[in-house]
């Protein structure tokens, strides 16, 4: 099995959950603006992370490992992945952000 073909594979369940994710953003645009914008933010962040890692990991790092040596790769592995981290944590940080977003302050308790 080719190395981008086992990527593209780890990634199906990951990009069903981003595609669905923005369908129900937009879908639920009109009633919760904000919330929305944030949903969909977060998911096209986490499946251009995901899209960006397949390639590298699937295409790139091969093609590197052949032509430069494993000792080259493994710096840009790390680099690769440290990039790739901060890029999938700021998704999840505005799918939270999104949670909390168009909340109307709670009730003040009922007067006895």
């Amino acid at each position: 099995m080719s190395p981008l073909l086992s990527q593209l594979i780890y990634a199906i369940p990951a990009a069903i959950v981003c595609v669905a994710g923005l369908v129900l953003a937009l879908t639920s645009w009109s009633r919760h603006p904000r919330a929305s914008l944030l949903v969909t933010l977060g998911v096209s962040v986490l499946l251009v992370t995901m899209l960006c890692s397949t390639v590298f990991y699937g295409v790139i790092a091969p093609k590197i490992i052949m032509a430069q040596g494993h000792a080259r790769a493994g710096v840009l592995y790390g680099v690769a992945g440290l990039i790739s981290t901060c890029l999938h944590q700021t998704g999840i940080v505005l799918l939270i952000l999104a949670a909390f977003a168009d909340r109307k302050p709670p009730a003040p308790p009922p007067l006895r």
